[in-house]
């Protein structure tokens, strides 16, 4: 636990990055990103719409406004992450310090099995540099029974 306190004394800014399509973003605040703590530390939004529809409930705050990219809705959230980091961060790398993290999320909170908090997520990036939201479930029968 002093690891992780001692970590969020030290993180940079926090950067989203949300694959849009047609759900509103309500979600990412009022579920995702709940501590008032941790909204205070995002320093950017991008929001990569790709379906055509009007993109509702951006999240905004006095830190930040929401920037909007549209692209053509090919390469589903995979896509829309790889054209971030080659076309944005890739050409804005000043911005980004080391200390920094960036989510890349989808418009919607539909999951498959358990997920992580946002916080618990801070905290495994803290040791591994990287995070995924899944909890994989590992079953430790054995096979040969």
């Amino acid at each position: 636990k002093d690891a992780i306190e001692k970590f969020h004394q030290n993180l940079g800014k926090i950067h989203l990055v949300v694959s849009h399509c047609d759900m509103p973003l309500t979600y990412i605040f009022s579920n995702f990103i709940s501590s008032e703590a941790a909204q205070n530390r995002i320093a950017s939004v991008t929001i990569v719409s790709k379906c055509g529809n009007a993109v509702e409930d951006a999240p905004q705050s006095a830190n930040f406004v929401s920037k909007v990219i549209t692209l053509p809705n090919v390469g589903r959230c995979d896509h829309t992450y790889a054209h971030w980091i080659s076309n944005i961060a890739y050409n804005d790398v000043e911005q980004y310090g080391d200390d920094d993290v960036v989510y890349f999320i989808k418009d919607n909170d539909h999951q498959f099995g358990r997920w992580r908090s946002f916080e618990d997520m801070l905290g495994v990036a803290l040791i591994n540099g990287f995070a995924c939201a899944q909890i994989m479930e590992i079953s430790y029968q054995n096979k040969y029974s």
